[in-house]
């Protein structure tokens, strides 16, 4: 049977766990210079983030936040813990996110900002690139700025 595991709020408690996950990623799918802004984030929008946890420990996390104007919505710094990869944590996730972000009325728009190696998983979702840009993340990390 498989374990069953929880989304719950981010917490300020969850920082050190999230960016040891994060440290996982790095470099295959983040550049080290991005966890300063994942820090920046994480103050920033700490009360629409989430983390997946198994056993009490973080395994993954994910978030969202609106943009200025009010009605654009995106996904943000979603990731996993890659001994956990193929297991649809990361569809439940995103699939968690999309439904807090349709709890508010003004919502038009749903964006995520995502790298080469990521946009295919976004596109299953019904997300479409819009944009590319090269080396945006980090030499040979792509953004993929997508839409639904």
């Amino acid at each position: 049977m498989a374990e069953l595991s929880t989304i719950r709020p981010y917490q300020p408690a969850d920082r050190q766990g999230v960016i040891e996950v994060f440290r996982r990623n790095t470099p295959e799918f983040f550049d080290t210079n991005e966890q300063l802004d994942l820090e920046k984030y994480l103050d920033a929008h700490w009360n629409t983030y989430f983390v997946m946890e198994e056993k009490g420990k973080i395994i993954g996390c994910g978030g969202y936040y609106f943009e200025k104007d009010g009605i654009t919505g995106r996904l943000s710094w979603d990731f996993f813990d890659p001994r956990y990869k193929g297991r649809g944590l990361g569809r439940q996730m995103i699939n968690h996110c999309l439904e807090e972000l349709r709890k508010n009325p003004h919502l038009e728009k749903t964006e995520v900002w995502t790298s080469q190696l990521a946009w295919q998983f976004y596109a299953k979702f019904g997300f479409e690139t819009q944009e590319v840009k090269e080396d945006f993340w980090g030499p040979g990390l792509n953004l993929y700025r997508m839409e639904m």
